[in-house]
């Protein structure tokens, strides 16, 4: 899958105008234009004031790529409290369930009581850290697995039993 990961300056931010939206569709499409496959996921941890700007250059890559799988990271809060994530033109949203600051034991704790995330779409995957695997997860999620380092057998494996404790888990529900 390709991903591209999207930041902005923050010497010299951008204004994020509609012509900035429309430049950032550009590019990404020309980028998934060479990539093999339909799916293409975005990160970006767009800021409170970047976020309409965010929903606008997804929604004007949308139209330059009617027929892609998109997929968008989010910050696990957003997919919590947030109700701007439901309006993004993407297929899935993985809500990111690490380095999640503060309230990580509290957000934790929400879903290993039952809890889950209040948008629907960022009810269909996740993303985990090889090095901050949680307890529980809400069931039925395709799983992204990111690795802070390099991958060796021994992250793979421990990844892998994790995954099968996560759904003998919520087998039992």
């Amino acid at each position: 899958m390709a991903v591209a990961h999207v930041e902005s300056d923050h010497h010299e931010p951008p204004v994020m105008s509609d012509a900035q939206a429309r430049d950032f569709a550009d590019t990404l499409a020309a980028l998934h234009d060479n990539l093999p496959g339909e799916f293409f996921q975005i990160d970006f941890e767009a800021k409170s004031s970047q976020r309409a700007f965010f929903v606008n250059a997804v929604a004007a890559l949308r139209r330059r790529l009617p027929d892609a799988t998109l997929s968008a990271t989010a910050l696990s809060s957003w997919c919590l409290n947030e109700r701007w994530i439901e309006t993004l033109a993407v297929d899935e949203v993985v809500p990111m369930f690490f380095r999640m600051g503060p309230d990580r034991r509290r957000i934790r704790s929400y879903f290993v009581n039952g809890g889950d995330f209040r948008a629907a779409n960022c009810r269909t995957s996740i993303g985990v850290a090889t090095d901050e695997l949680p307890d529980a997860l809400p069931p039925d999620r395709r799983i992204y697995a990111f690795s802070p380092g390099r991958w060796k057998a021994e992250t793979y494996d421990t990844l892998r039993a994790r995954i099968r404790q996560w759904s003998d888990a919520s087998r039992r529900y």
